[in-house]
């Protein structure tokens, strides 16, 4: 769209220049002149405008000064035309750059969203492995525990057993004494 409205600028200022421009084919002097006179007379054509356009410009026909009236509305026209375009034009240039603007604010949402994920993701990865090294150390300890109670249990059955020996031989050697 915005291509379209500059397409149509171009045309309309080609427009303008073929229709004779700014000046409508005159020199800038009877130009400044004729446009002087039609603003004191309110921009409207009147027989009294037209005497005293003549008498300012007496080179001029008055067809000539007709017809330079009717370019002057023309050309009043096609400049509101490029005023309206140019004002669509940057409507539709400050939209694009708002959506633009809008975009990126999404695209940084987005981000941030996909970066508060990754850290939730990781935060809890990491939560689940301080939980596993906690249980691996509480089996570890409860491993421990009861290999050392196994020992525990172990060294009484062989302190046992070696006061029973112990015991045995004292009676043996008490026997065989008797």
């Amino acid at each position: 769209a915005i291509f379209e409205i500059k397409e149509e600028l171009a045309a309309l200022d080609a427009e303008i220049n073929s229709a004779g421009g700014e000046t409508g084919g005159w020199t800038m002097l009877e130009h400044q002149v004729f446009v002087r006179l039609f603003h004191s007379f309110s921009m409207k054509a009147t027989p009294k405008f037209y005497a005293t356009l003549q008498d300012r410009l007496p080179a001029m026909s008055e067809a000539d000064l007709v017809d330079h009236v009717r370019w002057t509305a023309d050309y009043e026209a096609r400049q509101a035309k490029r005023r309206l375009l140019l004002a669509r034009w940057r409507e539709r240039r400050n939209d694009l750059a708002q959506q633009e603007v809008e975009a990126r604010a999404e695209q940084l949402a987005q981000q941030a969203e996909q970066q508060r994920q990754a850290e939730e993701r990781e935060r809890k990865a990491q939560a689940q492995r301080r939980r596993k090294v906690t249980e691996w150390r509480a089996a570890r300890e409860e491993e421990e525990q009861r290999l050392a109670a196994e020992r525990r249990l172990d060294e009484e059955a062989n302190a046992r057993l070696e006061r029973e020996l112990q015991r045995r031989r004292q009676q043996q050697q008490r026997e065989a004494a008797e």
